[in-house]
This record gives C-alpha cells, structure tokens and sequence, in this order.
C-alpha cells in the first residue's frame, strides 16, 4: 500500500510525464487488442460452415501459364449446375456479393438447338441470312439503356448478314456509342455502307420484279427449296463446265484494254 501511495505522489508530481505515460499505455493496448480482434475473426474462429476445411476456392487459368482468370457469370452457371466435384458451389463478386439461385432473372436456351437425337445437339439455325421479318426485331448498338450497348451478328448494322464482319461492325458502332457517351474526344471506329458487287444489283432486281408481281423467288421456280442445295448446283455446274477457270482467265484482261489493243492495231488513237 505504501509503494501504491508513493507512485501515485510521483505521478502527480509529474503530470506531464503521466499523461505521456498514460497515452503510450491506451495506444498498446487498443492497438493489440484490434489486431487480436482481427486475427480471431480471420484466423482463430472457424467459419460459420460445416467443415471450412474443405473449401476451395477455383480458378480459371489458360493452358501453359499460370495466370488465374475469375470465372465469368455463364461459366459459374455451368460449374454451380454441373459440377458434381463439389457439395455446393457459390460465387463472389467484385463486390463480395454471393451469388445465389434467388439472383437469377431468367433463362434462355436457343429454340434452334435441337436435342431430341441426344448430345451434341443440332444447330438448326440459318447461316449468314437473318429470318425475314427480324430487322424490326433486332436492336441497335447503342440501346435505350445508358449503360448498354450490343455488339453480335444480330445487331442492325449495313453489313446486315449474321457474319463475323456484321458482328465487327456492331463492335464498332457500339464502341462509338460508349466513347459519346462517356464524352471522350478519342477518335472513332470507322463505319461504312456495305459495298456489293454491281452484279448483285440485277439479280436483286429481278427478285423484286418477281415479287412485285407476285412471283415465287428464282430458286423456288427452278425448284430449288434451300440455299445449300443452289451452292451445291452450282459448284457442281463450274466443276463440269470448267466455268470457275474460264471466270478466273477473263479476270486477268480489262475490256478496255481489249477495245484499245484493237483500235491501235487499226492506227485509231483512242
């Protein structure tokens, strides 16, 4: 009791050192006790799952390199469907947001894919052409929404054919939509008509002669019900009559050059 009295008796004779002495002690033992209180949270206490030993957190890594990718929304799909490796698979965002089944809006498989002869399934869908009719039906790059934009083959664009270059070109108009969007003063994608061939312009014209007076399309009358079967027609017609070859020998002359060639051999100047 007598050593208490004689240290409170020094500190009170010393205030300035007291205070010191009194705030190192309050920094220690908050700063040790929030690092304590961390390290049971992360380390000491167990995780509030039954056997948190057995987590296991997975990647995606590209063949040949150890570079780890985080799984895209549709590739956890798969997985949290699928995979029968694990009890249960959940998925954490940027944000640390599970992913659960209640998030799910919808889901939508092609009505083009076919299983009804099993796996892998039957792709009916057409080929480079769009249905008719879709053009009213397929969005614009650049949508309603602020922070939407498309770019695919089904986006309304000049190439206007479900191709790799009518998708470029949807990549491209939406581009441009987010750098206005955004208000850059970066230059922009550059988009252009489609340029065809003159010689397409008679046979789309007579494809509307034909409809204006109610006419069934060229194929239909030549009794030609798919576009496969007219490719395959006409590969067989070039190969038989040596046409590709004799297409591919005009190539190398110019009309004019032939018309000129003449009139030098008559002495007519051009």
């Amino acid at each position: 009791m007598q050593n208490l009295r004689f240290a409170l008796r020094s500190l009170f004779r010393a205030p300035g050192f007291t205070a010191s002495a009194v705030l190192v002690l309050a920094l220690g033992v908050g700063g040790s006790t929030a690092v304590f209180s961390v390290l049971r949270g992360v380390v000491l206490r167990p995780l509030g799952l039954p056997h948190p030993e057995e987590l296991t957190r997975i990647y995606e890594r590209p063949a040949g390199t150890d570079v780890r990718w985080p799984f895209s929304g549709p590739d956890y799909l798969d997985v949290a469907s699928e995979s029968t490796a694990f009890a249960s698979v959940a998925g954490i965002r940027a944000d640390q947001q599970t992913l659960t089944d209640d998030l799910l809006h919808s889901r939508h498989l092609d009505d083009d894919l076919d299983y009804s002869a099993g796996l892998p399934p039957l792709n009916r869908s057409r080929l480079l052409i769009h249905p008719p009719g879709s053009w009213a039906l397929r969005p614009e790059a650049a949508s309603a929404v602020p922070n939407l934009c498309f770019a695919a083959d089904y986006v309304r664009t000049f190439t206007d054919i479900a191709s790799m270059e009518g998708a470029c070109e949807a990549g491209r108009r939406a581009s441009n939509a987010i750098l206005d969007r955004v208000g850059s003063t970066a230059s922009r994608a550059g988009v252009w008509p489609l340029q065809e061939p003159p010689q397409y312009e008679r046979w789309k014209q007579l494809d509307r002669d034909l409809y204006r007076i109610r006419r069934p399309h060229v194929f239909e009358i030549a009794g030609i019900h798919r576009a496969f079967e007219a490719a395959d027609l006409l590969r067989r017609f070039s190969a038989i009559t040596g046409l590709a070859q004799l297409d591919d020998f005009l190539d190398q002359f110019r009309l004019t050059d032939i018309v000129g060639g003449l009139l030098g051999r008559f002495g007519i100047d051009r």
